[in-house]
């Protein structure tokens, strides 16, 4: 069997970008939060503000959910690769998230979340923000932690409920964040609804309002 070294050289560096970006960007966003409340006074216009960036994370997440389900194939460059065929191999074996190391669950979407924190720390040091501005920052900032948490949520649901802690059955039980039973019905056979994985929120009004089908029109122009 013949070994392409480059190609292993390749994943041993992207599992190394991986692993650092799990470990740095949760602290990192904690310090941006930081940085941030050191320049304008918080106020409860945060908790709006909160509750909208969880909003638009599980709508971020489900349209990359959807796009890794129905674009291109296993045969595309490098989204064949990375997007289409881990996501598509979910549906055929659900748990098999659940086998994989944390970092390789989280990495890719930590290695984004960092990248966007990184161009918010550089922004922070080079502009003094006023109150809007830093708000608009705070929502980016916990956007993109959000969307980091959601393989961590989605993995939970595949788990057995024997096997998730108790407060993680709280949160799946009130819908804080994805809820088994609901995400079924995105594995239920053709699974063309219900993409968004973070708190499951958006599924309800984006199938109201037949967003998933009008993404699938426009593919196609």
């Amino acid at each position: 069997m013949k070994i392409n070294i480059n190609k292993l050289a390749f994943l041993n560096w992207f599992r190394f970008f991986e692993i650092t970006a799990v470990i740095f960007s949760f602290p990192f966003g904690i310090f941006l939060y930081y940085l941030l409340f050191k320049q304008f006074t918080p106020s409860l216009i945060l908790i709006p503000i909160m509750f909208i960036a969880y909003f638009c994370a599980d709508i971020f997440a489900g349209i990359v959910h959807w796009a890794g389900d129905t674009l291109g194939n296993e045969n595309t460059p490098f989204w064949g690769k990375n997007f289409v065929q881990p996501f598509r191999l979910h549906h055929t074996n659900p748990k098999l998230m659940t086998t994989i190391s944390l970092w390789e669950n989280l990495g890719s979407s930590c290695i984004l979340a960092i990248i966007v924190q990184l161009t918010l720390y550089t922004l922070l040091k080079t502009i003094k923000l006023n109150d809007s501005a830093g708000l608009l920052f705070i929502f980016l900032n916990s956007l993109f932690i959000m969307t980091a948490l959601t393989n961590l949520f989605h993995r939970f649901a595949h788990l057995e409920a024997i096997e998730r802690p108790k407060f993680i059955l709280f949160l799946q039980r009130y819908h804080l964040i994805l809820n088994p039973t609901h995400h079924q019905i995105h594995h239920t056979y053709p699974h063309s609804t219900y993409f968004c994985v973070t708190n499951g929120w958006a599924n309800y009004i984006l199938a109201k309002i037949k967003f998933w089908n009008i993404l699938n029109k426009l593919k196609k122009l």
